[in-house]
């Protein structure tokens, strides 16, 4: 796997959802992060579980269209959610998917 920060992802059908900016919940090289903070505007980040990511040569790739990342709960991105906000992005993610 090469480097997720700095990488794009993008939806099924080529669309740029955005910069991966930070991977979260990843205590060290060798285990598989639990979500990829993803910037989708000039002050907008959202956090995307890193089960529905594939990677793709350079990049990164998602069921996800851009619209559907973009409305994803707001909550901290640099931190392993939990509590309330863990239930609300899985709870958006399971709906985003079906």
């Amino acid at each position: 796997m090469h480097t997720i920060t700095g990488s794009h992802l993008l939806s099924t059908n080529g669309e740029d959802i955005g910069e991966i900016t930070d991977v979260v919940g990843s205590n060290g090289p060798d285990v598989t992060p639990t979500w990829l903070a993803v910037k989708t505007g000039w002050f907008s980040q959202r956090l995307v579980p890193f089960a529905i990511v594939v990677e793709d040569g350079d990049a990164f790739r998602t069921d996800c269209t851009p619209d559907d990342v973009k409305q994803a709960p707001k909550v901290p991105v640099h931190f392993e959610p939990s509590g309330h906000d863990l239930d609300e992005l899985c709870d958006y993610y399971r709906a985003s998917l079906v």
